[in-house]
């Protein structure tokens, strides 16, 4: 099972990610990259946005979502406007997770997802 907690923030930049969970220790580690690494698998997510840290995931009211979990974080760039972007993208079943989880900055999160052991038609 693959665990992400901590405060939820933006870092506002023109190449690269910008959702980040900021862990008690300070590191800042990017939610797209973190679900890249679980990305085209069946999965089931469990995960809670809070107003404060809570002590584990049992004391707190929880979403859970079952599905294929799509996930991107990448650059791009077209040569002929010369424009770089970055994508993101974590989707569990259809649901936009990063989306979600994007109008919460500020807050706290924990994010719990189980992998399913075959890999998904991509």
């Amino acid at each position: 099972m693959e665990r992400i907690e901590g405060q939820i923030i933006k870092i506002e930049q023109s190449e690269g990610p910008e959702i980040f969970i900021l862990d008690e220790l300070g590191q800042a580690t990017s939610l797209a990259d973190f679900a890249c690494n679980c990305r085209h698998r069946n999965v089931s997510v469990k995960f809670a946005i809070t107003s404060k840290p809570a002590e584990s995931i049992e004391h707190v009211a929880v979403e859970i979502l079952y599905g294929h979990m799509i996930a991107d974080n990448s650059g791009r760039y077209s040569e002929y406007t010369g424009f770089l972007w970055w994508d993101e993208e974590f989707k569990i079943g259809g649901h936009d997770l990063l989306n979600q989880i994007r109008g919460c900055v500020g807050k706290y999160l924990i994010l719990e997802v189980a992998i399913g052991e075959k890999p998904c038609a991509k």
